[in-house]
């Protein structure tokens, strides 16, 4: 595998610190090199593999240290020593020795930099094939922080010799440049690089970090490709939350939704909410019987009442947990149509409590439109968010899901090897199939691998793999169920890992179905296995079992306080949302009330005290037990 050097001129810059950072976080390795002899670096090439370019990443600041002032200015040849090279210049702003050194570099195609005072700017890749921008190619996005921007020029005289990658308002930002015999030379205009280890706010716009994050990203996977971690299994799928299984509900036929599927392939799972468990309707049941790739069931809270899982309250949160599986448990037995264990939160509140109920209840993950608990303090970095699943919440993954607003998002999460998981409810098709179908189709343009598998197939294959060598692979999983495919012709030795910060509770590991010995370092849990061509792996992850809880006795206030607010809600979606003054008039009588997710009065505090209230006799009864 070709090295990554990054060139410094004694201590690594900010701007450096994060590019190394970034290169770690994709799984690379890079080598820093402070010097000022540039035959450090020949050397240095001299031992990397000579049947690829070798990847050199520095500053503009950087290159003009290293410049020769006996030849009045900076030449790759110095830089090169004659080897192929892939060399990446980032960090260029409006200044004399910028531009002098960008136009003894690449004066004759390109110049500037040039200062945009700080804006609204589109920002939009290339359409070009050829500049193998990936998911992202012909797409474009704003960046809402309204921040300043540097650009270049290109000569209209450049032909093929420079391909813009990234403009800035129809003026590139980011450019690539075939100097000839094996050597790539890409220019980056910016000031800033996305600091993987910042910790991000719940309600930030990940968009904003798209202009200081992808073309890194980009020069590390056109020069690593396999090496970096990247994800063999693109998947996206479609999650309707609230419907019933009735043949209606509010604007959604399921008739319709799989005549719409089959007319534009993908798939959806409906986020159900389990107190409905004995409302099925049996017709409805058996088109999910039917088609079941195409229609599946997942859990959308419990009573789904306000809040249900943002609460500190650890016996309440298991007790919600464990009856959420119960009910849809009897629900199949009912109706005949199972459900996938993954949770996806009522109002997308959580707490940290209610990640350690779900793991405890053996749940395989949470699917939510945000990875922070809505309460308390706990700090994500940005490379978590930006994983495929966020796990430093008791080891448990927390997959993101998305609007279906913009495809540039779904576009990112495939680049990032993440699933495409989208956000709905029942009035997105209020006028017909049309808008969402031709989504769906700009979606499965973005990759031609794209399927939409049903949820618990997404999540259970989703990974990050790289390749170490030719025989060696490593693979990064999220979930306690994984499956795993070989799709080389040659064995490989598969080294697997799993974030769990407490190993503690981790039981046993099982490979194919046998116990399989594993190993505890620094969080993680890791065991190597060899995988034959063709062949698939299955893994589970087993915790230690824990004590059964009794089944819970809310009060018949709260039952008819549930059932008031499910039948309310139906009645919202399925009459009051066509006349929308009268939507409008009861939205605001229910906030007054306190029924809606923008107030924790109710219903939720009600279970919370009852709850409360059962613990205390639990405890107190086994108490007496062992003083008995």
């Amino acid at each position: 595998m070709n090295q990554l050097f990054v060139l410094t001129d004694g201590l690594p810059s900010g701007l450096d610190d994060a590019f190394i950072r970034l290169a770690k976080w994709m799984g690379l390795n890079p080598q820093c090199l402070a010097f000022t002899d540039p035959h450090t670096l020949h050397e240095e090439l001299r031992r990397a593999d000579q049947h690829m370019p070798a990847c050199v990443a520095l500053s503009a600041d950087t290159l003009i240290k290293l410049s020769d002032p006996a030849k009045g200015g900076f030449s790759r040849a110095p830089l090169c020593g004659g080897h192929p090279v892939r060399c990446f210049v980032y960090g260029w702003s409006h200044s004399p020795p910028h531009a002098l050194a960008l136009n003894t570099l690449a004066g004759r195609f390109v110049s500037g930099p040039h200062h945009l005072a700080a804006g609204l700017y589109r920002f939009r890749f290339s359409a070009k094939r050829e500049a193998r921008l990936h998911q992202l190619t012909g797409l474009e996005f704003i960046d809402t922080a309204e921040a300043p921007c540097e650009v270049f020029d290109v000569a209209p005289t450049a032909g093929d010799a420079v391909t813009p990658l990234l403009f800035a308002d129809d003026r590139p930002v980011f450019v690539r440049i075939e100097a000839g015999l094996g050597n790539d030379l890409f220019l980056w205009a910016t000031n800033e690089i996305a600091d993987i280890d910042a910790p991000i706010r719940r309600e930030a716009d990940l968009g904003n970090y798209y202009r200081s994050l992808l073309p890194p990203l980009l020069f590390l996977k056109a020069c690593f490709e396999s090496h970096c971690w990247h994800s063999p299994y693109p998947r996206a799928r479609l999650i309707i939350d609230d419907p019933p299984l009735h043949a209606r509900y509010g604007f959604l036929r399921y008739s319709d939704l799989l005549d719409s599927m089959n007319r534009t392939s993908y798939g959806t799972s409906i986020a159900f909410i389990p107190w409905n468990f004995r409302r099925s309707q049996q017709p409805t049941a058996d088109l999910f019987i039917r088609h079941p790739h195409q229609l599946t069931l997942c859990l959308h809270g419990c009573d789904h009442s306000n809040h249900e899982f943002d609460t500190a309250n650890a016996y309440q949160l298991a007790l919600k947990a464990e009856q959420a599986l119960q009910r849809m448990q009897e629900h199949h037995t009912r109706c005949g149509v199972p459900c996938e264990r993954i949770m996806v939160f009522p109002q997308g509140h959580f707490s940290e409590a209610a990640i350690h109920a779900l793991r405890t209840a053996g749940y395989l993950a949470a699917v939510n439109s945000h990875c922070h608990p809505s309460h308390g303090h706990t700090v994500l970095p940005l490379g978590e968010v930006l994983r495929p699943a966020m796990c430093l919440l008791y080891g448990f993954p927390i997959f993101l899901r998305r609007d279906p607003a913009r495809t540039i998002d779904i576009a990112v999460d495939l680049f990032l090897g993440k699933a495409g998981f989208f956000a709905e409810h029942h009035d997105f098709v209020r006028d017909g199939y049309g808008t969402w179908e031709e989504f769906a189709r700009r979606a499965n343009a973005l990759d031609s691998a794209l399927q939409w598998p049903p949820l618990a197939t997404t999540v259970t294959e989703s990974c990050l793999q790289r390749a170490i060598d030719e025989d060696q692979m490593e693979i990064r999983f999220f979930t306690h169920m994984f499956r795993w495919r070989n799709n080389g012709a040659r064995l490989v030795q598969a080294r697997f890992w799993k974030f769990e910060p407490d190993l503690s509770v981790v039981s046993e590991v099982r490979v194919n179905g046998e116990s399989h010995p594993f190993y505890a370092e620094q969080e993680r849990l890791h065991f190597h296995s060899p995988v034959p061509p063709g062949a698939t792996v299955e893994i589970m992850v087993l915790d230690r079992p824990s004590f059964p809880l009794p089944s819970p006795t809310p009060s018949i206030s709260y039952s008819i306080g549930i059932a008031l607010r499910r039948y309310m809600s139906e009645f919202r979606d399925n009459v009051l949302v066509k006349h929308p003054a009268m939507f409008r008039y009861a939205q605001a009588v229910a906030r007054r009330l306190g029924l809606t997710s923008e107030s924790r009065a109710g219903a939720a505090a009600r279970w919370s005290e009852e709850c409360g209230r059962d613990q205390t006799t639990a405890e107190s009864t086994e108490v007496n037990r062992h003083e008995d």
